[in-house]
């Protein structure tokens, strides 16, 4: 039968679609895609609960291997971080790293890579959960337009380690495909 996910993570509880502003130095952002890219102040804002405006302080750099390179991608993915001695208010409460899988050069494809990611949720429990959103971003400097596009935020590794009771290993280890058998 079909799996069904429980997510412990009030962000992964709902397919409502998130719609937040985005505001960080995006021209910085977006051209440090060296080897070593580094966390640039953003902030992250969306209507509460009861309508009022929340704004959380973030921190965002430009991920990946293939999708950063700029040739491929205008606007890289993101790894966004919050910081660990707030409790930040609903959806994020309990969230500190999270990627996100952003619009690349356009919007086509991400709802495409999004579907996926639900789809194998119904086959495994070992998946990770992801949530769609409809984000606003602005430029802090004021030098590159407002554009809104889909994205989608994946949850943490370690935090799909602890749910589904296993160990997130280093991302450097590499597994070759005859090292690894087939599940019986």
């Amino acid at each position: 039968g079909f799996f069904q996910l429980s997510a412990q993570d009030p962000l992964f509880q709902s397919d409502e679609v998130l719609s937040l502003t985005l505001t960080a130095d995006w021209g910085a952002v977006q051209e440090d895609r060296g080897s070593r890219p580094v966390y640039h102040d953003a902030i992250l804002s969306y209507a509460g609960e009861g309508g009022e405006i929340t704004e959380i302080k973030a921190k965002v750099k430009a991920r990946g291997n293939y999708r950063k390179d700029p040739f491929l991608c205008q606007f890289a993915p993101l790894r966004m971080k919050l910081s660990k001695h707030v409790d930040h208010p609903l959806p994020f409460t309990g969230q500190r790293k999270l990627k996100m899988v952003t619009h690349c050069a356009s919007d086509e494809y991400i709802l495409r890579e999004y579907y996926l990611y639900k789809l194998y949720q119904k086959f495994t429990n070992a998946s990770f959960l992801v949530r769609l959103a409809r984000i606003e971003y602005v430029d802090s400097e004021g030098e590159i337009d407002t554009e809104t596009h889909y994205s989608f935020f994946i949850e943490d590794k370690d935090r799909m380690a602890e749910r589904v009771g296993g160990i997130s290993i280093d991302e450097d280890i590499l597994v070759e495909s005859e090292e690894v058998s087939p599940a019986d």
